[in-house]
Order: C-alpha cells, then sequence, then structure tokens
C-alpha cells in the first residue's frame, strides 16, 4: 500500500502530535502526581460526609458531639453535656481522635 506524499506528511505530522501529548502527560504523572490522585480524594471527602461515628443518626459534619451519641433535639450531643464537654467533643470529632 502506497501513499502519496500528503498522507506521509499527514502522517508523521500525526505521529508527532502524538509523542508530544504522550511526553506532556508522563511529564504531568511526574511533576504533578496529586493530579492523577483525584478519584481518590473525592473518595475521602464523600466518606468524610457520610460519616456518622457515633451511630446517632447527625453525619459527623452536622454533629456538635460527633464522639458521643446524643439526641437529634440537642444536636448529637447528650442532653448533660456542658458547653465546654460540647466544644472538646468537637474538637476530638475535628482531629479525628474519637475512641472507640
Amino acid at each position: 500500500m502506497m501513499l502519496n506524499r500528503k498522507g506521509e506528511f499527514a502522517m508523521s505530522k500525526l505521529a508527532a502530535i502524538l509523542l508530544v501529548v504522550a511526553v506532556l502527560l508522563i511529564s504531568i504523572a511526574i511533576f504533578f502526581p496529586m493530579i492523577f490522585d483525584l478519584g481518590s480524594n473525592l473518595s475521602d471527602n464523600q466518606n468524610a460526609l457520610t460519616a456518622d461515628y457515633d451511630s446517632d443518626s447527625l453525619k459527623d459534619f452536622q454533629d456538635d458531639c460527633p464522639c458521643t451519641y446524643g439526641s437529634l433535639e440537642d444536636n448529637g450531643c447528650p442532653s448533660s453535656y456542658t458547653d465546654e464537654q460540647i466544644q472538646e467533643d468537637k474538637k476530638k470529632g475535628n482531629e479525628g481522635n474519637c475512641e472507640v
């Protein structure tokens, strides 16, 4: 199968473009690896939005006491908690230090 000069020129252009794109993608993967890690970051964010550590039906991002079971009426905190205890529980939850 013989190609005319026009066809050969177009094929060499296409090969050069593909080579440049491949080199560009490899360079990006080497110098900016976090771009290709976007899927796991989105998954982590979704898990954080749906997490309910203390199983009180309030998601942790809405829960004033994410580490301690509490009622919905008290925003996820035990009714006996003081403001200081609520802040401490919220701080532990934000740092991911809820104990089992």
